[in-house]
């Protein structure tokens, strides 16, 4: 008799279809197993730029910035490590890159929070370019390593090279720290794995970039001179720059009140910040206030400060000490004026 035809074999099932597969996507982006706390990371990365803008800001519009602690955040932003040279002899706010870099973290930390919610689809965009989900862990890894870094290096130019302390610096790198660590530690450990050979090689590039850039800048350029690093001489002549504005009325009577309130002006004859606060008071007023030169027998490489500055413990210049507070960094008329108030209302 014939045989029964065998039974026919069914296909088997084809993985859903991108647009009609949205309900296995959203399961999966509902999880938040495996992923870095995106909500944290966006939080941090929107106080790094906040912060880093209000900086940019200052050093664009040649402010003073309030430091909180340490009196050297302003020295710091008006130092050669603060300009990223460009083509053309131009160059751009390190803090602008630092703006930049927080932010897209931030987005990042966005983009990764809107993804793990429960019913979330992936955009037309991401079909498109065929990003899987989860895809912004990665560039998010790579961003806050490259940020981690850089805040390293910037940390040991604050303390070898700077000498001195910034606190929105510090604050950076404890906000680039938490950065890296709250999207590694949200790694799975295959991801890990996976990511460690190019975080290596991320800040291995970004320490080259960095020494590069930064490596040429001399120690008389790093404390406050600014100008080329490739043309920093290793010594200086003393030279005392020549005060040609005259005293307005109002710059006389601040002088008289700093000098009635015991105020000392700390700089060096290099410093073109320390000449521009001397233009602003005026020959006849600077004659009225306590200006002290740290580096009265001229500069040279490793020459150390003056004892008076030295036991003043002057971090970077303009420097002024006003009733045992320092200020760091060339003073408006304005601010030394309140600084007096306070001081006043106390006595």
């Amino acid at each position: 008799p014939p045989r029964a035809a065998p039974p026919r074999r069914r296909p088997p099932l084809r993985a859903a279809a991108r647009g009609s597969g949205s309900n296995s996507s959203s399961s999966s982006r509902g999880s938040s197993a495996h992923s870095p706390a995106y909500a944290l990371v966006a939080a941090l990365g929107a106080t790094g730029a906040a912060e880093t803008a209000y900086l940019t800001y200052e050093k664009l519009t040649g402010g003073t910035v309030a430091c909180p602690i340490g009196g050297g955040c302003t020295s710091v932003l008006q130092s050669p490590y603060a300009d990223v040279p460009l083509p053309g002899g131009a160059t751009l706010p390190l803090a602008a890159l630092g703006c930049g870099a927080y932010a897209l973290a931030a987005a990042l930390g966005a983009k990764g929070v809107a993804s793990q919610r429960v019913g979330a689809q992936e955009a037309q965009w991401e079909v498109a370019l065929g990003l899987g989900v989860g895809w912004e862990r990665w560039p998010l890894a790579l961003q806050a390593t490259l940020m981690a870094t850089t805040s390293g290096c910037l940390m040991y130019v604050l303390a070898f090279r700077l000498h001195t302390e910034c606190a929105y610096c510090i604050a950076s790198a404890a906000l680039s720290t938490g950065l890296v660590v709250t999207t590694l530690v949200g790694l799975s450990d295959g991801d890990r794995k996976a990511f460690a050979p190019y975080g290596a090689a991320t800040a291995l590039a970004t320490l080259l970039a960095f020494g590069a850039t930064f490596g040429g800048v001399q120690e008389a350029d790093a404390a406050g001179k600014g100008g080329a690093a490739a043309a920093a001489p290793t010594e200086l002549t003393y030279a005392p720059p020549e005060i040609t504005t005259e005293s307005s009325p109002r710059a006389m009577a601040l002088a008289r009140r700093l000098r009635a309130a015991g105020a000392k002006f700390y700089g060096a004859f290099w410093c073109s910040h320390c000449k521009d606060q001397k233009l602003a008071l005026g020959r006849q007023a600077m004659a009225v206030v306590e200006y002290v030169e740290c580096f009265p027998d001229g500069w040279r490489k490793g020459e150390p400060l003056a004892p008076a500055c030295a036991a003043a413990d002057v971090k970077g210049f303009p420097w002024w000490e006003i009733a045992g507070e320092a200020h760091s960094g060339e003073q408006t008329f304005d601010q030394l004026e309140a600084i007096l108030d306070a001081v006043e209302s106390i006595a």
